[in-house]
């Protein structure tokens, strides 16, 4: 259970549901949702929030964990290939006003923190 009000958790089912039909088949969420095609390879900061998310909904009874694990998990193992050997996270979108593509060297701060909070939820995923 959780201090939201019904509104609250209503909206964040809803929203929810929309970023698990976005999902794509890799698990990693584009740098756009709108345009995915655009983007040959999943952005970590965007994926591992989304991650975030999803598994707090599921940890906290408001996501059905039928429904959502498989997608969380899935998500999961794709952003942690993203880590490199020495521990960089990479493939994070660089700070701008527009969607531009990343690569496996791109990286900046909150991709790091995306990739520890997602981990945080999914570690406590039964």
């Amino acid at each position: 259970m959780t201090n939201c009000t019904p509104e609250i958790e209503d909206l964040f089912k809803k929203m929810s549901a929309k970023i698990l039909q976005l999902q794509p088949a890799d698990g990693l969420w584009r740098t756009s949702l709108l345009a995915p095609e655009n983007f040959a390879h999943g952005e970590v900061s965007g994926s591992g929030f989304h991650t975030f998310a999803l598994a707090w909904g599921v940890n906290s009874g408001l996501l059905d964990k039928a429904i959502y694990k498989p997608a969380v998990l899935k998500a999961w193992k794709a952003i942690a290939e993203c880590q490199q050997e020495n521990g960089k996270v990479g493939w994070v979108q660089n700070i701008g006003f527009d969607p531009k593509p990343a690569d496996k060297d791109s990286w900046q701060n909150f991709g790091s923190g995306a990739f520890i909070m997602a981990g945080s939820e999914v570690i406590k995923l039964r």
